[in-house]
């Protein structure tokens, strides 16, 4: 059975309409220059490097077939940016697994 979604775009669509009557002119919060320049300067990078491999060839990389050798290859990552990001690691793991 397919769901109709053409009602739901219509009445998300109103709902827009509705919140722009309540607040005509919202307002934009104010980015800090210097996260403006920590954002060019990762996207740069991004650009310099389009696979996002630090420039290791395709072929040179392996993948373990197991998901538990697949896990453990971020361990050393996983806890140091779950500490930098207060964000629990069983909750990463979970997420990393689905």
């Amino acid at each position: 059975m397919r769901f109709p979604i053409s009602g739901v775009t219509r009445v998300l669509g109103r709902i827009r309409e509705i919140e722009a009557m309540i607040y005509p002119n919202p307002t934009q919060p104010e980015i800090p220059p210097e996260r403006e320049e920590r954002f060019a300067k990762v996207l740069e990078e991004a650009l310099d490097d389009p696979y996002g491999d630090g420039g290791f060839s395709r072929a040179e990389t392996t993948v373990p077939a197991g998901l538990s050798e697949r896990m453990a290859m971020w361990e050393e990552d996983l806890q140091r940016l779950c500490e930098q990001y207060e964000v629990d690691p069983s909750l990463a793991r979970a997420v990393m697994r689905m």
